[in-house]
């Protein structure tokens, strides 16, 4: 007898400890739990992407994992290109994330010392990739054919 872990209310189960919930998969996640891991999921799948796209065409790349805590300053953007002694930097955001506090100054800061970060947002399935290959492809003059 008992109430199905379906039927658990967010209120509930936040009240119960991540790893007791943990065994009951889906169901012993809270909606800002599940959203949040799709949203991990799909900026993931645009890193990769996004990746890609850089090797393709010739960038030096540094990018910082959005699965994994970061080990550099707080704020930097995922991605900073360099190609023919130029540097553009590229944030992905999945809503409902935004920027933080941190990266708005950060992100002012770089653009204080004459470099660009453009912030690129998922506003429908593929858009945040397209704006960013678009926007990198302007910033360095990139030809028409480029390697999408």
């Amino acid at each position: 007898m008992g109430i199905p872990p379906g039927q658990l209310t967010d209120q509930f189960l936040s009240k119960i400890d991540r790893r007791d919930r943990k065994p009951l998969g889906k169901a012993g996640m809270t909606q800002a739990e599940i959203r949040d891991k799709r949203c991990k999921i799909l900026e993931r799948r645009i890193h990769y992407q996004f990746s890609g796209f850089a090797k393709r065409n010739g960038f030096i790349v540094w990018h910082s994992s959005p699965v994994k805590r970061s080990s550099i300053r707080t704020g930097l953007p995922d991605f900073l290109l360099w190609k023919d002694g130029r540097a553009l930097g590229i944030e992905f955001k999945v809503p409902p994330n935004d920027l933080t506090t941190e990266q708005r100054t950060v992100f002012t800061e770089i653009g204080g010392v004459g470099c660009e970060v453009i912030v690129c947002t998922e506003t429908d399935p593929g858009a945040a990739y397209v704006q960013a290959t678009r926007e990198t492809a302007k910033f360095f003059n990139l030809p028409n054919d480029f390697n999408l």
